[in-house]
């Protein structure tokens, strides 16, 4: 199964090296790629429009990041989110997990741990 997804990250280079991780696996499908956060209107727009079952999100700037992951937990259900960065702190941790963030992916964006999250996403799109 194909997943449709879309990433919302300011962070270009970031963002190259998720797109080389998905060459190099398969089996995902990038609809949208933003770089910059949307507004919820628009937001919620682009998910329905694309039909996409994962958002990848950057957390490059916490507070958007947040936001945009509580509008797709509160109005998206059954979208999954998956977020990246470079790094991150336990307190950035636990502010995700409370919006109810499951995944994470920090690189280098290795075979193994992106499959091993997209076998997740997939089980949870597939509820």
């Amino acid at each position: 199964m194909t997943l449709k997804s879309m990433i919302v990250c300011p962070d270009g280079q970031l963002v190259n090296q998720l797109y080389q991780s998905f060459q190099d696996i398969g089996g995902i499908h990038v609809a949208k790629d933003l770089d910059f956060y949307p507004e919820e209107g628009e937001l919620l727009r682009l998910l329905r429009s694309a039909s996409v079952q994962v958002v990848f999100l950057g957390i490059q700037e916490v507070e958007r990041s947040l936001e945009v992951a509580r509008v797709i937990e509160k109005d998206a259900p059954g979208v999954q989110v998956v977020v990246f960065s470079e790094s991150v702190d336990n307190k950035v941790l636990v502010q995700l997990m409370r919006v109810g963030i499951r995944e994470f992916l920090a690189p280098p964006f290795h075979h193994g741990n992106v499959g091993e999250t997209l076998l997740r996403v997939r089980e949870q799109a597939a509820k």
